[in-house]
């Protein structure tokens, strides 16, 4: 056996013509029923070997739908293979005749192959009946498909694959339209909202070539995974998502337009989440896209997102309509490049060990709860900017503590004693214009010392001291 397969690769055919050796190792038997087991004698033997291998080959091939060509390439039939070609679970367009090199258009191959894809029988389910497709993968092969429509992979199916290539939108691609579409706006969900699960895209770029509206867009869906992929040319978004929740987006990249490009100002977005319970973990959206991450939903995770985007805007946690977006999220090991931070009417946010390089926190609107910020490094004395009206009746549990921020809700400032008062300003230590608490401490006995705030000035005031050591200490809360 070691020697006959020896022999076969040695031949240098095709793949297909190697498996139908394989098929048609009876052409290799003996009258007697035993196999022949040994290498050709001579070049003649492996000839006539080869040529009943052949068509072996075309036979096989035949009755599979396909068509041999003479150098033993293989050609599928295109009208008869959807429905009756049966791959496994793995399909690429190439086996329909599209073209992976970008030269034209492969939109009908690529089409078909998804629908081979989708027909394959499976009658295991998921929750909420949706089709369990265990795992069948649209493979790409590493092939760049330029297409012309967008592609769908529609409601109640779950546990598939799309891998390995590029998707590039042709010029004549529908300037509203998505590369790739998963699941549907108005399929009828159960309690989870969800129509789709576990729907995967790996190591794919999505060109939208500055035609398409965007690369991908997921609604309704459950646990999608988009990782080691790269989106660009997008008119309005590399990947938008509308309900679902579960969304994982890592290792991937975002840019409408590459910073080596000479581009318009635009109002493109990296990544737009509309909906809860997402994560973008280990993303980089770059310099052209107007805005990196936008977030319109609640308990949202981003880790270790790197926005140098150049538009002005990193990571936007909701908008001047709704306060969503900065409700209940996480913002934690991210670098915020040039690029502001921007929230609105935050509540229950938590921004932690995260880099400004020569930016800022933007607190948007009138009020405030539960926000929590620490441990945030910043390369420049302006570390958060409240741009709105915050009253002390709209501000309530707002910790900001950290390394470097010169802004922060607690302040503690030490001076010498001295009569008949001791004045202490923290307007340039603290972020609101107002002290809640204060704490006044001095190893003194400070006879009739009395405390009074001002904005955020605190003054002592007091008569004699029976000892002195020389200074005294307020400490400040908001």
């Amino acid at each position: 056996k070691l020697q006959f397969l020896y022999f076969i690769g040695a031949c240098n055919m095709s793949r297909i013509v190697l498996l139908a050796l394989v098929a048609s190792a009876s052409a290799f038997v003996s009258k007697d029923g035993k196999a022949l087991l040994r290498a050709p004698t001579s070049i003649n033997e492996a000839k006539r070997w080869h040529r009943v291998g052949m068509r072996n080959a075309r036979l096989n091939a035949k009755s599979h739908g396909h068509h041999m060509r003479p150098d033993g390439s293989a050609e599928l039939r295109h009208q008869q293979m959807v429905g009756t070609f049966n791959p496994g679970r793995s399909v690429s367009p190439v086996d329909f005749g599209a073209d992976p090199t970008g030269a034209t258009d492969a939109t009908q191959g690529v089409v078909d192959a998804l629908k081979a894809l989708l027909a394959l029988n499976s009658t295991k389910k998921m929750a909420a009946n949706i089709t369990d497709m265990g795992g069948a993968t649209l493979d790409l092969r590493g092939g760049n498909y330029l297409i012309s429509q967008p592609l769908h992979i529609p409601t109640f199916v779950g546990n598939m694959r799309i891998t390995g290539g590029t998707l590039r939108a042709s010029p004549t691609f529908p300037k509203s339209a998505f590369l790739l579409n998963i699941g549907a706006d108005n399929c009828k969900t159960d309690s989870q909202g969800s129509c789709n699960e576990e729907i995967s895209v790996t190591s794919v770029m999505l060109d939208a070539s500055h035609v398409a509206l965007g690369g991908l867009y997921v609604s309704h869906t459950m646990g999608c995974v988009v990782t080691d992929s790269f989106f660009t040319g997008f008119t309005g978004y590399g990947i938008q998502v509308t309900a679902g929740h579960e969304l994982m987006v890592s290792y991937s990249w975002f840019c409408e337009y590459y910073w080596s490009d000479s581009h318009p100002t635009t109002d493109s977005v990296g990544i737009e989440l509309n909906g809860n319970d997402n994560y973008i973990v280990n993303v980089i959206v770059f310099d052209y896209t107007r805005t990196g991450v936008v977030v319109n939903g609640a308990a949202n995770i981003m880790s270790s997102v790197h926005t140098w985007n150049g538009g002005g805007v990193g990571i936007s946690l909701g908008n001047p309509r709704s306060s969503y977006g900065a409700h209940q999220n996480r913002i934690e090991y991210c670098y915020l490049d040039y690029n502001t931070l921007d929230a609105y009417d935050p509540s229950d946010l938590v921004v932690t060990d995260t880099f400004f390089l020569v930016t800022h926190m933007v607190i948007h609107g009138s009020k405030m709860s539960g926000l929590r910020l620490s441990m945030n490094s910043f390369t420049q004395a302006q570390t958060i900017v409240l741009n709105g009206t915050f009253t002390e009746n709209s501000v309530s549990d707002v910790v900001v503590t950290g390394i470097q921020p010169s802004l922060q809700t607690t302040a503690i400032m030490t001076k010498p004693l001295a009569l008949p008062s001791v004045t202490f300003d923290f307007s340039k230590q603290l972020l609101f214009p107002w002290i809640r608490h204060t704490v006044v401490s001095t190893a003194s006995k400070w006879i009739g010392a009395q405390t009074t705030v001002s904005g955020t000035t605190v003054t002592v005031t007091g008569g004699d001291w029976s000892y002195d050591d020389g200074t005294i200490t307020v400490e400040v809360h908001q």
